[in-house]
């Protein structure tokens, strides 16, 4: 997992800085690329709870696209022509002690903001709390309201 951070840590450099004109050497350039060219590494892995809110997601009339693939991630579902993406982030993401979002999850949200996205996650956390379908819909809805007008 390290090399392939470096590659996409050095990717959102790039988007962040363009002025700057960084790369990293072409040896490790490679040896980052190729670590992330694997079957394994590339299984997307759909949670229950990204089928909830998936499923959901339906209801808000909206012509949401899962798992699109951008310059090495995978956002679990955005709106293309509005640039308005999705993140389901379930436990993994998130430190169990204090609850804050791990390192590997600040710089995917840094890197998809860089790259001129609106970026909109629906935490685990949040998610428990919620009684049933209705609640749930609402509670998308009042996070989607600013990014989809």
């Amino acid at each position: 997992m390290f090399a392939t951070q470096v590659l996409l840590v050095n990717k959102c450099l790039k988007l962040e800085y363009p002025h700057h004109k960084l790369s990293l050497r072409s040896d490790l350039l490679n040896k980052a690329s190729s670590v992330g060219k694997t079957k394994r590494f590339n299984e997307t892995v759909t949670s229950s709870f990204q089928k909830e809110v998936a499923r959901l997601l339906i209801s808000t009339g909206l012509d949401w696209v899962k798992e699109y693939a951008l310059d090495g991630y995978t956002l679990d579902a955005v709106l293309v022509d509005r640039k308005v993406a999705l993140e389901i982030d379930g436990v993994t993401h998130f430190s169990r002690n204090s609850g804050v979002p791990l390192g590997h999850t600040m710089l995917k949200r840094r890197y998809v903001a860089a790259a001129g996205w609106k970026l909109v996650s629906v935490a685990h956390q949040d998610w428990e709390e919620l009684q049933g379908s209705s609640q749930q819909l609402d509670h998308l809805r009042k996070l989607l309201k600013d990014h989809i007008d």
